[in-house]
């Protein structure tokens, strides 16, 4: 794999180790970065990728592998012992063992989850059965419940269910509110978590037994009623949402190659279950599993592809071309105007702005994670500890050009550019731009 680019390294070429401050200065400020900063190294965790010029990163090998296990912000870090969780629910969370495979997930990040699950099959939160108890009434349930204080318990609602008005309003909903009353009872403290289901694979009309819903003309009309369904309940009951649901709609629309559905569909395929967990592990943890090793038995391309739609569902889209260090625009007075498409097989072109033509030295640095080092000139938001490759020279008015690699596998890769640029007139002899901070889509 490589990125496909032009070189012309030049022998003459701007030396930062000559400036007065030295290469790398002690002094860094703080510059805000998105939640995805964060995933800089995760790749590194899937394996040796030769991702730019056809060379292996050898930079790569020097990032500490917590690095890849960075909690996103506000989180403070992974918490000191293992998270316990409760699962309730049914089939949808029994096959293929979905607490395991999230306990798979966190140990690929240094972390430990502690579960247990009760799920018998066709089990609802709260709808009478001819067979068993809905878990709110259900003596196993309940009494796993209060065994003891949970970090979170995860509810499950029968695949349909969400889809009929009479029965989300007469057996969900209180099913579930009883359930949040008994687990807050047994600790406040602890998370009640909506586990949003998934549409048929075809959609089509569910009826309890007068009752039905409407008809759906196909999955994403019936997830679009589903998601709704799941977050009024779980608004009502004051839980959080973990969505699960629209990660499969996100996943489904991006590549439907990869089948989530049984031939039944409804029921989840491995891929569909360890979807649902990635999206359980971002929401435990606010990080992203973007770069975990843990692949559940899939191909690692489509575990990777997985772990991007779960980060998707939490928190949007976030990959593509951003501005980053742009509050520091008063020092930094060049612009490095990026566009293109980031996916696989895409093409992005960096173009400086703001050249003057005395300026005959201009390049662009580019490393794998962002900086942020005061220099008398402005602020240097390249970290050239990690440097991908060489500078590379850029004439006024003129593009780099870089082809995306066409391999999913790249995906959640970031680089990190910046324009720097000699000019004898100013007192420092430098100009800055912004920082570009490129991110490799699905």
């Amino acid at each position: 794999m490589e990125f496909l680019l032009s070189y012309g390294w030049s022998s003459s070429a701007l030396n930062l180790s000559n400036l007065p401050l030295g290469l790398y200065p002690t002094n860094p400020v703080k510059t805000r970065t998105s939640k995805s900063s964060f995933r800089s190294s995760r790749l590194t965790s899937i394996g040796a990728v030769s991702l730019l010029i056809g060379i292996l990163l050898p930079a790569c090998s020097r990032s500490s592998s917590s690095q890849s296990n960075v909690a996103a912000p506000g989180t403070g870090g992974p918490p000191a012992q293992a998270v316990s969780v409760l699962f309730l629910g049914d089939d949808f969370t029994r096959l293929n063992d979905t607490p395991g495979l999230l306990e798979g997930l966190a140990l690929a990040a240094g972390r430990s989850i502690d579960s247990e699950m009760n799920a018998p099959t066709g089990t609802t939160l709260g709808e009478p059965q001819t067979t068993g108890d809905p878990h709110s009434s259900n003596p196993t349930s309940l009494n796993l419940i209060n065994s003891r204080s949970w970090d979170f318990v995860i509810l499950q609602e029968e695949a349909a269910t969400p889809t009929i008005p009479f029965a989300k309003n007469n057996f969900m909903l209180p099913g579930a509110n009883t359930l949040s009353a008994v687990i807050q009872a047994n600790d406040p403290a602890t998370t009640v978590l909506m586990f949003e289901t998934w549409a048929s694979d075809v959609g089509g009309q569910f009826c309890h037994p007068q009752e039905c819903s409407p008809f759906f003309a196909d999955f994403d009309t019936m997830q679009d009623t589903v998601s709704d369904s799941c977050m009024e309940v779980a608004t009502t009951i004051g839980a959080d949402l973990a969505p699960i649901g629209q990660a499969w709609q996100f996943a489904r629309q991006r590549n439907s190659s990869i089948l989530l559905h049984e031939a039944d569909g409804f029921t989840p395929t491995l891929a569909g279950s360890y979807l649902a967990a990635c999206v359980i592990y971002t929401h435990i943890y606010q990080s992203s599993p973007v770069g975990l090793s843990f692949t559940g038995g899939l191909p690692s391309i489509t575990a990777t592809f997985l772990q991007d739609a779960a980060a998707n569902a939490i928190w949007g889209p976030t990959c593509g071309l951003s501005d980053y260090g742009t509050e520091f625009g008063a020092q930094n007075t060049l612009t490095l105007n990026a566009t293109g498409n980031t996916g696989p097989g895409g093409v992005v072109k960096l173009t400086p702005v703001g050249l003057d033509p005395s300026q005959k030295r201009t390049f662009i640095y580019t490393s794998y994670t962002p900086g942020a080092f005061q220099l008398p000139f402005g602020v240097l938001l390249v970290d050239l500890n990690h440097e991908i490759i060489p500078r590379r020279p850029v004439l006024n008015g003129k593009s780099w050009v870089i082809t995306i690699p066409n391999d999913p596998s790249t995906t959640g890769f970031e680089a990190f550019f910046q324009v720097i640029a000699d000019d004898p007139f100013l007192p420092g002899g430098i100009l800055l731009s912004q920082g570009v901070r490129v991110q490799i889509c699905p």
